[in-house]
């Protein structure tokens, strides 16, 4: 089955050389595409490169309103943050949220008498 999507060309960006999607339509195509806790690890690292930036997600998630996948990412995103510095990591806040647990502080500095 071939699928066929016109892409705005404000959403095209050039990579080396390469036609590619903006990194928040990249984003938000993909955190649609998987299971939750993966959903939310992508948006995570997507707020973690500096380039893309809540406002940019949630503007690409109200223009892919409709389109399959899209009302995950849609109740992801108030919970995406950029301090998030791996998947696992992701996946354990969002598993620690939705038993009720209080949202975790991500890169707690712990230190002791030793610094």
């Amino acid at each position: 089955m071939t699928h066929q999507l016109d892409v705005p060309a404000e959403e095209i960006v050039r990579v080396d050389g390469l036609l590619a999607t903006a990194p928040a339509r990249t984003a938000v195509e993909l955190a649609r595409r998987v299971d939750r806790p993966r959903s939310l690890a992508v948006l995570d690292a997507a707020l973690r490169t500096g380039t893309v930036t809540g406002d940019d997600l949630a503007g690409q998630t109200e223009r892919q309103a409709g389109r399959p996948g899209i009302v995950q990412v849609r109740k992801l995103l108030p919970l995406a943050d950029a301090r998030a510095e791996s998947p696992m990591e992701s996946v354990t806040r969002l598993l620690c949220l939705t038993a009720g647990l209080p949202a975790p502080e991500l890169q707690y500095e712990v230190r002791d008498e030793f610094g």
